[in-house]
């Protein structure tokens, strides 16, 4: 079932074009003022992301012992999206003292995952391809959360590492000629060590620091990842190469990741489960092998 071309390598290489979309629970900003909560009820103020783009690369090879297909991947996304809340009248914030008339956000999302699996093709019926995955997945996940009215500012931060057991299939069902519908799911039990997870709010005109607090904690995290999209594929070169594109759309969620807002409501002796981080859009990848 698997890709063979006419060579004694049978290595592979891929690329990645990642355009995806973070997002956390428990970022909101803020909460509106109202003087008639009949007429302009209280509004919350949520962070908005929004898409960009990331990179993937991955290498591999078939083994000659009963066909084992050998993976390991590397995951880069690193980017920053800001939101900015204006009102006419002044709103309050749980990141900052006071009210204010225009509050700013700024989220820093620092995602490297490597991934090193063991997969094995295998025919089901004439058209479907399954490819049942073991391996280890793991690597460092760090976030800043910065936010900013007119008088104050508070700077939140998590940096932790993960590690864990990864198991999964991946499915092809064949179309006409070479395209195939592509498949993919796939779930880790992450050891995590958030080793720094911070807090600071200070004034922005005394530069006099009114809060810092930090905190270090770890846990085992369950992470989710879907993925669904059409695959195309080609031999060329007298069968000694391959080429294979692949177009999906992609869904991971990983539980328990908000530790800024955690940290901020133990403050307040208010008790919040850490909320989920998210990350979803498209994939472009192009494979081959020789």
């Amino acid at each position: 079932g698997r890709t063979d071309v006419d060579g004694c390598r049978d290595i592979f290489i891929e690329g990645s074009f990642l355009y995806w979309q973070p997002k956390e629970n428990g970022l909101a900003i803020g909460v509106s003022s109202s003087s008639d909560l009949v007429t302009d009820p209280v509004k919350i103020f949520n962070f908005e992301s929004n898409y960009k783009t990331g990179f993937k690369g991955a290498i591999g090879f078939h083994s000659n012992t009963d066909d084992w297909t050998v993976l390991a991947s590397y995951i880069w996304f690193d980017r920053d999206t800001n939101t900015t809340i204006n009102q006419a009248l002044a709103f309050s914030s749980d990141w900052v003292n006071g009210t204010s008339v225009q509050v700013n956000a700024r989220w820093d999302v620092d995602y490297n995952m490597f991934e090193l699996s063991l997969s094995r093709d295998n025919y089901k019926g004439k058209r479907l391809i399954l490819s049942p995955l073991a391996g280890l997945k793991g690597g460092w996940f760090n976030q800043k959360y910065n936010v900013t009215s007119l008088t104050n500012g508070a700077e939140a931060s998590s940096d932790s590492w993960l590690i864990g057991p990864i198991v999964g299939t991946k499915g092809l069902w064949k179309l006409r000629g070479e395209f195939k519908v592509f498949t993919d799911i796939s779930a880790t039990l992450f050891y995590q060590d958030f080793y720094k997870v911070l807090y600071e709010e200070k004034n922005l005109t005394t530069e006099v620091f009114s809060t810092g607090i930090d905190m270090n904690k770890h846990y085992l995290v369950p992470n989710l990842n879907l993925a669904a999209g059409l695959n195309y594929g080609a031999y060329f070169f007298k069968d000694k190469f391959h080429v294979d594109f692949l177009v999906k759309y992609e869904f991971m969620n990983y539980w328990n990741q908000n530790q800024m807002r955690h940290l901020l409501n133990l403050l307040s002796f208010i008790r919040f489960n850490p909320g989920s981080f998210m990350l979803h859009g498209l994939t472009a990848s192009m494979r081959i092998d020789f």
